[in-house]
């Protein structure tokens, strides 16, 4: 649970950011070439920051945080119980479960395809983010601002998505 902060005038360079590891970017500070692998990424408005592509796999998140910026790939994520995966610009999570009091939060300019949310887990789209492929278990919810895009998507038993106003749910399924 390792934590690095850098705040205005400070710098900070070639940094990984593994799970439970964080790493808080402050308005006038630097950070270049962060990987990000598993751990939490912090960027505030007025920070200058680079990400080194990276992909990891198999990341199991239960009372964590997890982003993902620009270039970042999450392979087969579980996210538990007070865990959460936030897919930020150019970020994608690829074949994600999000399990009871996980979350999946994805914001604009990021996209999360072959998600499964289970009951009592939630994904959140945000303005201007994509979603493919996404399957709703029993009781499990989505929800999508307005400009946010979800295609193919199955809805099961009791389970729900709200498309809020000016949002797309195109092609679904539900059972």
């Amino acid at each position: 649970d390792g934590h690095l902060l850098v705040s205005s005038g400070g710098n900070a360079n070639y940094t990984t950011v593994n799970s439970r590891g964080s790493l808080d970017v402050y308005s006038g500070g630097t950070a270049l070439n962060i990987v990000e692998n598993g751990g939490d990424v912090f960027v505030a408005v007025g920070a200058n920051v680079t990400f080194t592509p990276n992909t990891f796999s198999g990341l199991v998140l239960s009372d964590a945080t997890a982003s993902l910026h620009s270039g970042t790939v999450a392979n087969s994520t579980t996210v538990n119980s007070n865990g959460f995966l936030y897919v930020k610009s150019g970020g994608t999570a690829d074949s994600s479960c999000v399990m009871s009091g996980g979350e999946l939060y994805v914001d604009t300019g990021g996209t999360a395809s072959y998600t499964r949310v289970q009951s009592g887990g939630i994904m959140v789209v945000s303005q201007g983010a994509t979603v493919y492929e996404t399957h709703l278990d029993s009781f499990g919810k989505a929800k999508l601002w307005g400009g946010a895009v979800a295609s193919n998507t199955s809805i099961g038993y009791a389970a729900e998505m709200t498309v809020l106003s000016g949002g797309l749910a195109d092609t679904n399924i539900i059972d």
